[in-house]
């Protein structure tokens, strides 16, 4: 349950994490720092706002966690704000978990269109088996936890046994949830470049990789692209931008994807496998 006291500090601040706020920085709009979208669901529970913009609020949130770690009274926003979703929100619709092909313990997840389970058997030489989603393993379920242990359940029986290899920070929130065993490509595999690099806002800390600035966040987050593509586009430019002409390696495939339809060079995991 979600309650009027846990926004009020929010609602009243003066916008005091508003620069450590990817979706703040990459829009420049007012009514995308973290105080506002913490006022539309206190405004909500006041009686003076919609329900439906408050949600709209909430669905601005990339999860990052910047806004917390700059916070003086450490608020969990991005945890109140999940909270506001799940209430105001219905359960999105989770595609049936595919067949894995292919025998061995590695079980590569194709999240998009580029198949890399042979190259990384070929690298590893051992088996490496394969499946392929499109939801990235039903990430955006996580949102709703009444529903999400349903769905959990259904992802541990389904890869019981086996090591995930994974390429978003999607498919590896879900296996993280489900508890299952979970390597990063980028953890098997070196760069094969010198390129600047670009670190996601979250996901898994890979050996040598500092800690993210929150804005490094690039808008990839499956939550804004489905609910505010017009301003996951507008982070992705800002990050493009930022990151400048030249070649860039980023250790997330989702947030490559990205930032290449917003114009940056970008390379990742499966780029480096594949040598593309």
């Amino acid at each position: 349950m979600i309650a009027l006291r846990d926004f009020e500090s929010c609602a009243f601040c003066p916008k005091l994490c508003r620069h450590v706020c990817p979706v703040a920085v990459g829009t420049g709009r007012e009514a995308a720092t973290p105080t506002a979208m913490m006022t539309g669901p206190w405004a909500w529970l006041q009686g003076h706002g919609d329900q439906s913009l408050a949600l709209r609020s909430a669905q601005l949130c990339v999860d990052c966690g910047a806004c917390s770690r700059a916070c003086k009274l450490q608020r969990p926003v991005g945890e109140l704000l999940r909270n506001v979703r799940a209430q105001l929100s219905e359960p999105p619709s989770v595609e049936a978990l595919a067949p894995i092909q292919g025998i061995g313990e590695y079980v590569a997840v194709h999240s998009d269109s580029r198949d890399w389970a042979a190259a990384l058997e070929a690298q590893l030489d051992r088996p490496v088996a394969q499946v392929r989603t499109s939801d990235q393993l039903g990430a955006a379920v996580l949102d709703h936890p009444s529903e999400a242990e349903t769905h959990l359940a259904r992802v541990r029986a389904h890869f019981a046994g086996r090591t995930l290899v994974l390429t978003d920070r999607g498919s590896w929130a879900v296996a993280q949830a489900a508890g299952l065993q979970a390597l990063h490509l980028a953890e098997l595999i070196s760069p094969l470049d010198d390129h600047a690099v670009h670190h996601p806002c979250s996901g898994p800390r890979l050996a040598g990789v500092p800690a993210s600035d929150a804005l490094a966040c690039c808008g990839a987050h499956p939550g804004l692209l489905q609910n505010r593509p017009d301003l996951a586009e507008e982070m992705g430019r800002a990050q493009a931008q930022r990151l400048g002409a030249g070649p860039v390696s980023s250790s997330d495939s989702a947030c490559a994807t990205h930032l290449r339809a917003c114009g940056a060079s970008v390379t990742d995991p499966v780029s480096w496998l594949l040598g593309t």
